[in-house]
């Protein structure tokens, strides 16, 4: 009787052990999904547009205009992805665009730094703040109902602006863009799409073809060629100068480095120029940006 009255006590600690556990892990899963759900929040906004091309290249140039490369633009995912380096420290960002409803575009705005997410409310506040300046549009929060605006510091904010993401890493992501970055309701005579060439200057090799979006006169992309890999950015003026820059690497030898800058004037069919890279392996390469 004993050892029967021992064992039931004993289940007895299990049972409550196992309750225990199970209500422990149904509020870390609560907890979990409802982080998530508030991330979600922080990172969308909605616009009263339904014009994605207009959208996707406003992204763009108020990534630029925050001191990021874009890595990738595809119109048809409403996707761009983008990086802002420094040192050995990485931030990227990825942005998408989607259709809301008859009447809205949804742009959510995801932040990496260190493999790990961005969850700082003012980060995505000041990329949104950004982008409606540049929309012309406000950027309404998506938690609330249509044609309820966020705070008008957010949307309407005069002066310059920072973007900054956690308070541990504000001296990394804080970069100051001031309000004449918005975007003009005439678009500079070079934006659009172009096909941009690079392959060497020597004939060797293969030419890497690049389809290089110019937002509001400027553009950024990256290129593989004949076992060079690289990156480079530009800006096109009214009076059709081409200023670029950008970093080319061999292999990806951290001894064959080096670096690409160069000026080009609009020839009527486009910008052409062969550059020599500053690297301690020197290459020369052949650049064209064609309509």
């Amino acid at each position: 009787m004993k050892r029967l009255v021992g064992t039931l006590i004993l289940w007895g600690y299990v049972l409550v052990a196992v309750v225990a556990c199970q209500t422990d892990a149904r509020q870390q899963l609560m907890a979990t999904s409802g982080g998530q759900v508030e991330l979600r929040s922080i990172q969308t906004r909605a616009f009263d547009t339904t014009d994605r091309v207009k959208t996707l290249t406003t992204v763009i140039a108020t990534l630029q205009d925050l001191e990021f490369l874009i890595d990738r633009a595809d119109a048809s995912l409403g996707v761009v992805t983008a990086t802002k380096t420094k040192g050995l420290a990485q931030l990227r960002m990825s942005v998408t665009i989607h259709p809301r409803g008859s009447d809205q575009t949804l742009v959510r705005a995801s932040g990496q730094f260190k493999l790990e997410s961005v969850d700082d409310p003012e980060f995505y506040q000041q990329f949104f703040a950004a982008l409606g300046r540049s929309m012309f549009l406000t950027a309404h929060d998506v938690a609330a109902p249509a044609g309820v605006s966020v705070a008008p510091s957010e949307a309407h904010g005069e002066g310059p602006i920072s973007a900054s993401a956690t308070s541990s890493h504000s001296s990394f992501y804080t970069t100051t863009v001031s309000a004449k970055t918005a975007t003009s309701p005439n678009p500079p005579p070079f934006d659009g799409v172009w096909l941009l060439e690079i392959g060497l200057a020597n004939g060797g090799g293969d030419k890497d073809r690049i389809r290089a979006v110019v937002t509001n006169g400027r553009f950024s992309t990256q290129f593989t060629t004949s076992g060079w890999r690289g990156r480079l950015g530009g800006e096109i003026n009214e009076f059709g100068i081409l200023s670029a820059k950008g970093t080319v690497n061999r292999n990806n030898i951290w001894y064959s480095k080096g670096a690409l800058a160069f000026e080009a004037r609009f020839d009527g069919g486009g910008f052409r120029k062969v550059v020599d890279s500053k690297a301690r392996v020197s290459e020369s390469f052949e650049i064209s940006m064609t309509r």
